[in-house]
């Protein structure tokens, strides 16, 4: 059987990890989604209000996520990257068999203070993709804030419940 070439839904048991996705989401209060290695969206939980939802289809997540997703393939574990809009999310390789079959990103936060600066740098960031935050109804105050610490803490946790559920698959 060649991994690579074989659908993560095929691969992966769909209705359990959409119940860690669930949880994980419930618990840390992050969105959560599963990509295959080209950056397409299969499987997602996400908060309501999400910025994700409200940019889908102006931003070039797909393209980031594909990017950073060979990033923490090559570190073999969790990566923290700057999405298109400029907040911060995590990537987490799917590897089996040493093939990477997809990544699960987790986020997105703000790192500093949510301060005049970031309003201003991300209202320019989502403009610059054709989306305007005024005018969607997008709440600013639905992206959550924490500190370096606690984002590192959700990738290692990330990664390992990936881990642990890769295996048990």
């Amino acid at each position: 059987m060649n991994l690579k070439e074989t659908e993560l839904n095929h691969i992966l048991n769909f209705k359990q990890l959409e119940k860690l996705f669930k949880n994980y989401s419930l618990t840390s209060g992050l969105d959560v989604a599963l990509y295959d290695v080209s950056g397409e969206e299969q499987l997602c939980v996400r908060n309501p209000g999400s910025i994700c939802e409200y940019g889908k289809g102006y931003f070039p997540c797909g393209v980031s996520i594909s990017h950073s997703g060979k990033k923490a393939s090559e570190l073999g574990s969790a990566y923290i990257y700057e999405t298109p809009c400029g907040l911060i999310m995590c990537i987490t390789p799917l590897i089996v068999e040493e093939d990477v079959l997809g990544y699960i990103t987790t986020g997105p936060v703000v790192l500093w203070e949510k301060d005049e600066f970031f309003v201003e740098e991300f209202r320019k960031n989502c403009e610059k993709s054709g989306f305007l935050a005024d005018k969607s109804g997008f709440d600013l105050n639905s992206i959550r804030q924490i500190d370096c610490k606690s984002m590192t803490s959700v990738a290692e946790t990330l990664t390992m419940l990936i881990k642990y559920m890769l295996q048990e698959e």
